[in-house]
């Protein structure tokens, strides 16, 4: 009785009344609450719930036009296209978007329509400029088609268009693209919804229009590479938890090394790493490792496992099978790449797993694919082992060979790893043995690269044929940095380094993948290691004669190599921040020595 007595004593709060607002008029709300199915108060410029919860998107209105002109608009289109199929030289009148902020906004549901003008000199390349909102850009063609009645809505699919591709494409195996080019080409531009298994999943396709983007250098363009990083992570998330198309799955593969790929080349070091791991996951999840093994087939694993197995469906054909094989190597070579960038000692190579055995065969290129030259009856295992250690060859198509010199650069750096100052006797005897067995298997591979001048007419098979020979030579000084006697052979690696990577006869050398920028920041840390080590012993020296010569004959020399890679860093750093951050560390220890 006392306590409701005393609940009833106590005073009732005032609240003012909430002011009633008039609910708004069809089509009144802003984009943001309408794709949110939120209220929207309809204050401009900018809505209550966007003040409260600020979103990714402006707050931003548009007049819908009335019920009746849209059934009009419609039946127009409608009847502009059966001309157009009646006749195919009748040329409806062209549609294009623009973006959300540009005068003349008509929109049509949650699509923003304008009609426009021909592209002044002014514009991108004689390109228009399309922005669907909140996912996807277009760009379009002067003398492009669009289908008029076209919905760039949420959740809809885009416009099929070259643009991207053509940017992309021309430059993709520098970045870990691994599939047929012409068969993805073809299939990215079916006419057909998005996530339809003819075409490429979501993932790799906002992954292949990110880098697309990225390579156009296009100023309007950058500013939209974060909204497809966005929906490229979105999609593989997507992807994993509800299940991709059996024939996406490997997609997904390849949309985790565009992203990792792209994440590295911009210095952002934990999201490439996540990418990798992803894309290392999914490889020995899907078996890749084990592709024409003649090991029996393992049974199900019990208990917990690292990697969860997903057995794909036989390929449907020879270039699909080539496809998964490319995409194994094309994950270890992007796993190598991250591992010598970043250098961090806890993250080991999947070439360094316990047990683990990579049975699938090299590499052929996509051509050789298609031609059926991969015998039906191959089998193998044990293909690092076998060609490290057996020295069995492998084929000399050039992503092979860049594999391959890959490979032995991880070896290199994984014997190099168990140097020690205070090794025992018998341990230093087995390092020793076990360098010199890898040099000799290093410089018999390196008699077998094709010379830089034959392939300087091949566009990116140039690129990657350099990158293959700074490779060996990274695995050179990785192999001779921790032994007496052997500066020489590291300064002539360095050169090499430079000379292979900084070659201008090869078309576009600068458009190539992240690994230049460690291979080169290593060479000159060779040559600035070896200025010290120089001007430390010409300090010992009593002579200053003797000084003199070797500052005039050897510094000098050495000096032009660091400045030669400097340049050639430099070079490449227009093009990459990863390359700009190594080489303003690099000038950094230059000017902490006074060079």
């Amino acid at each position: 009785m006392s306590s409701s007595a005393t609940g009833a004593s106590k005073p009732l709060r005032n609240r003012p009344p909430k002011p009633r607002t008039e609910p708004l008029r069809r089509g009144k709300a802003c984009l943001n609450c309408r794709h949110l199915k939120i209220r929207c108060d309809g204050v401009r410029p900018v809505c209550g719930p966007c003040t409260r919860v600020p979103k990714d998107d402006d707050c931003e209105f548009t007049d819908v036009s009335s019920r009746t002109k849209e059934l009009q608009a419609t039946i127009n289109r409608l009847k502009a296209r059966v001309k157009e199929l009646e006749d195919p030289n009748v040329v409806s009148p062209a549609m294009v978007l623009t973006q959300p902020d540009s005068p003349g906004l008509v929109a049509s549901g949650s699509s923003l329509w304008a009609r426009r003008s021909p592209p002044t000199s002014g514009s991108i390349s004689g390109r228009i400029l399309l922005l669907r909102r909140k996912h996807f850009l277009m760009i379009i063609e002067p003398n492009d088609e669009i289908e008029p009645g076209t919905s760039f809505c949420d959740g809809a699919d885009t416009v099929a268009n070259p643009f991207f591709l053509d940017h992309f494409l021309p430059h993709a195996s520098q970045f870990g693209f691994f599939m047929h080019p012409d068969r993805f080409r073809a299939s990215a531009l079916l006419q057909l919804p998005l996530g339809h298994p003819a075409r490429p999943s979501p993932a790799v396709l906002c992954a292949v229009y990110l880098w697309g983007i990225h390579l156009s250098r296009s100023e309007p363009l950058v500013s939209y590479e974060a909204i497809f990083v966005r929906r490229a992570q979105q999609h593989i998330s997507t992807e994993l938890a509800d299940g991709a198309h059996p024939v996406h799955r490997i997609h997904t593969v390849q949309a985790h090394i565009l992203l990792s790929t792209y994440f590295l080349r911009n210095k952002q070091f934990l999201e490439a790493e996540f990418h990798t791991n992803g894309a290392v996951t999914l490889a020995m999840g899907y078996h890749l490792h084990k592709i024409r093994s003649s090991r029996p087939s393992p049974p199900p694993l019990l208990g917990a496992s690292l990697f969860t197995e997903v057995f794909l469906d036989p390929p449907r054909d020879n270039i699909e099978e080539g496809e998964r094989i490319r995409g194994l190597w094309a994950v270890i070579y992007s796993q190598n790449n991250l591992l010598m960038t970043v250098r961090t000692a806890n993250n080991l190579s999947i070439l360094e797993s316990p047990g683990l055995q990579i049975d699938t065969p090299w590499p052929l290129d996509m051509t050789e694919y298609e031609l059926g030259l991969l015998p039906h009856d191959l089998r193998g295992s044990d293909t690092v082992h076998n060609f490290v250690n057996r020295e069995v060859p492998g084929p000399n198509n050039v992503f092979a060979l860049q594999v391959q010199a890959s490979v032995l650069l991880q070896q290199a750096g994984q014997l190099a790893r168990r140097w020690s100052p205070t090794m025992q006797p018998q341990a230093n005897i087995a390092y020793t043995n076990a360098t010199a067995y890898l040099n000799a298997r290093v410089q018999q591979f390196r008699a077998g690269i094709p010379p830089l001048s034959e392939y300087y007419d091949r566009g990116q098979d140039g690129r990657t044929l350099a990158i293959t020979h700074a490779l060996l030579s990274a695995a050179v000084v990785g192999l001779h940095k921790n032994g007496t006697d052997t500066s020489t052979i590291c300064i002539n690696a360095a050169r090499e380094t430079v000379t292979a990577l900084g070659d201008s006869n090869i078309p576009n050398f600068v458009c190539a993948g992240p690994v230049v920028g460690a291979l080169l920041l290593l060479a000159c840390q060779v040559v600035i290691r070896e200025i010290e080590r120089l001007r430390q012993f010409c300090a010992g020296l009593r002579s200053t004669l003797n000084r003199a010569d070797l500052a005039c004959s050897q510094e000098t020399a050495l000096l032009l190599d660091l400045q030669n890679g400097l340049s050639t860093m430099a070079i490449y750093a227009t093009d990459s921040p990863l390359v700009q951050y190594q080489l303003t560390k690099i000038q950094q220890k230059c000017d902490a020595l006074g060079l």
